[in-house]
C-alpha cells in the first residue's frame, strides 16, 4: 500500500537508486516547504501587526477615556470640598462653639 502523501516522482527515485537527483529533487521540495512556511508566517506576521496597532489604538482611546474621567472625578471633588466649606462655613457663623 502506498501512502497518499508519497510524491511518486521521488518513490521512483528511491527505487531507482539515482542518490544524486534524488538529492537535488528533496533539496528543491525542501525548499518548495521552506518558501511557502515563510509565506504563511509573514502573512501572519502581517495580521499580528495590524492586530497589535488596532490594539493600542483600544488601548490609547480607553487611556483618554480614563484621563477625562479622572477630571470630572477631581471637578466633582473640588466642587464638593467648596461646598463643604460654605457649610462649615453657616454652621460656624449660626452654630459657634461656646
Amino acid at each position: 500500500m502506498q501512502n497518499q502523501n508519497a510524491d511518486p516522482h521521488l518513490t521512483n527515485l528511491i527505487l531507482n537508486a539515482d542518490f544524486d537527483h534524488l538529492n537535488q529533487a528533496l533539496t528543491l521540495r525542501l525548499f518548495g516547504e521552506v518558501r511557502e512556511h515563510r509565506r504563511r508566517i509573514d502573512a501572519l506576521e502581517e495580521k499580528l501587526d495590524l492586530l497589535n496597532e488596532y490594539i493600542l489604538q483600544i488601548v490609547d482611546s480607553q487611556n483618554e477615556q480614563i484621563e477625562e474621567c479622572k477630571g470630572l472625578i477631581l471637578n466633582c471633588i473640588r466642587h464638593k470640598d467648596s461646598e463643604i466649606e460654605n457649610l462649615q462655613s453657616l454652621v460656624n457663623i449660626y452654630c459657634p462653639l461656646d
